[in-house]
């Protein structure tokens, strides 16, 4: 459990990293987090906020091992028994500079700006949260979300329950 603070309150968060990867000596890590999944996030979906789920790995990782200085976060993606894939999703610029071989890969560069902006999001969350906004009609914060909603639906294991109907235009006549 980690407690995130910003202008707008604070938050607690609880849940579970999937691995953290850390350099003792150099007194470095870096968040990893497994996908089994077809799609996976990319540097642009960190950069808006669209996956939320690295980013706030990074942070927790941050606020639990203060002494230590987060270079990035990685997706591994297992996509069956013989082929898994490592993505670099995001990167400090010590991380892109001294530590990741990135050639000519362009991970999201994080930066203490992201970390703020990160932070006020979440709390924009929680206070959509709380006044009872958490659905698919709402106000979106993020400007691709519209567009990207076709493509998260077909994924999505809430289909039944959705009281979105143009997603779903078999069930509208229902």
């Amino acid at each position: 459990t980690v407690e995130i603070s910003s202008e707008t309150g604070s938050l607690q968060l609880k849940g579970q990293i999937d691995v953290i990867l850390s350099d003792q000596s150099k007194q470095l890590f870096c968040v990893m987090d497994y996908k089994t999944g077809a799609k996976t996030p990319g540097a642009q979906d960190i950069r808006d906020f669209e996956s939320l789920q690295l980013p706030i790995y990074f942070l927790a990782a941050s606020i639990l091992y203060p002494n230590m200085i987060g270079i990035g976060g990685i997706i591994y993606q297992i996509k069956d028994n013989e082929r898994c894939e490592k993505k670099l999703l995001f990167t400090t610029e010590m991380g892109k500079e001294e530590i990741f071989d990135i050639g000519r890969k362009r991970p999201f560069v994080l930066d203490d700006a992201y970390i703020n902006r990160l932070k006020a999001h979440i709390g924009s969350l929680k206070a959509l949260m709380s006044r009872g906004h958490f659905g698919w009609n709402d106000p979106d914060i993020t400007p691709r979300a519209i567009k990207k909603r076709v493509q998260f639906c077909q994924f999505c294991h809430y289909s039944r329950a959705c009281r979105a109907p143009h997603r779903y235009p078999e069930r509208s006549n229902a």
